[in-house]
């Protein structure tokens, strides 16, 4: 388990490690899975790796979760691009449940979009509906909204999003044959960006990943950005306890920040309860970096708006200027960052 912060190189440490495997390791490429959140952070991984090792092309395994997953069950189901539900079909489909279950909550604006949170939630904590107390409708209701909702899917054979990750999931549990072929395929896994990784996503990296257990994380424990998708910090903070023999490995520098922006989000983090080593900021000074200023708004999006707002134009002019005044936003330490790089 790698532990890293911002700026502290934790692609560079997946790629590198992956080209040792294959080069000092004799690892055969095509037995090592490199699993991330994103289709351009894994298509970032697989350019950097193809250029570090100075190939065209390789037989190592660059994917997110769900593109991985899904490909496992097409080789399984020979499911296809038609098997996909899109977002529009979704919404029909979740539109007419309402309208039959819940007919009086249809007229609230955010309804829909709020049972489909709640319908994700249930899939991906794999949690029974017996145990489930929907916080936007009666119980009842979300539960027929539930199974109607699962039944139309299965009628026009459809899978949705998270149903990438449970079906892989469910098919390895059943299938011991199947995830037996898996694993002697993907005999290295590694993971970027662990702490965002769900309770399913974590199960069926587990089984794949056993008896050898040649698992390879990179994260850090700072920050979680997907809890709204079902990502548990408690995963990463937990790792030793599921994985005992573990060897933790710390990357304390970060080389792509100054001081000054790094100790501002460092007294969000303890805000939070966290405590980061002050190594972590060895880092040079910028000395034309001057002040900060915090800006408190109910929620990331209001102070997204009052930075890019006319009213406070003189925050912008200040970025370009010779005081460099640095907005810094209280609610997300990765928007903080992402702002003062410039993104």
């Amino acid at each position: 388990m790698v532990l890293a912060g911002p700026g502290s190189g934790k692609t560079s440490v997946i790629v590198e490690r992956t080209a040792y495997l294959t080069r000092e390791g004799g690892v055969s490429p095509s037995s090592i899975l490199v699993v991330t959140f994103s289709r351009a952070a894994a298509a970032e991984m697989k350019e950097r790796f193809l250029a570090f090792t100075d190939q065209e092309r390789t037989g190592v395994t660059f994917g997110t979760f769900h593109g991985v997953f899904y490909g496992i069950l097409k080789q399984a189901y020979g499911f296809g691009a038609g098997n996909i539900l899109s977002e529009e079909e979704k919404r029909e489909i979740l539109q007419e449940l309402i309208l039959e279950y819940g007919q009086e909550l249809s007229q609230e604006g955010d309804f829909l979009d709020e049972v489909a949170k709640e319908i994700s939630l249930v899939k991906n904590e794999r949690i029974s509906l017996r145990h489930y107390y929907s916080s936007c409708c009666p119980d009842e209701v979300f539960k027929q909204i539930f199974h109607g909702y699962k039944r139309a899917l299965t009628e026009r054979r459809k899978l949705d999003f998270d149903d990438m990750l449970l079906f892989c999931y469910e098919l390895f549990d059943k299938r011991k044959d199947i995830l037996e072929g898996w694993r002697r395929k993907f005999q290295y896994i590694l993971v970027d960006e662990f702490q965002d990784i769900n309770r399913l996503q974590y199960d069926v990296i587990k089984m794949l990943a056993a008896p050898l257990n040649n698992l390879f994380i990179v994260g850090d424990d700072d920050q979680s950005i997907y809890k709204f998708r079902g990502a548990n910090i408690g995963n990463i903070l937990g790792y030793e306890k599921v994985f005992p023999q573990a060897k933790v490995i710390k990357l304390e520098q970060n080389y792509r920040s100054t001081q000054a922006i790094v100790k501002a989000a460092n007294s969000l983090i303890a805000n939070l309860g966290f405590v980061p080593p002050d190594s972590r900021f060895k880092t040079a000074e910028l000395k034309d970096l001057k002040k900060l200023h915090q800006i408190r708004r109910e929620n990331p999006y209001l102070e997204g708006c009052r930075i890019i707002s006319n009213s406070d134009a003189h925050y912008l002019e200040h970025i370009q200027g010779p005081e460099r005044t640095i907005p810094v936003w209280e609610k997300s330490i990765a928007a903080v960052l992402d702002y003062l790089r410039g993104r």
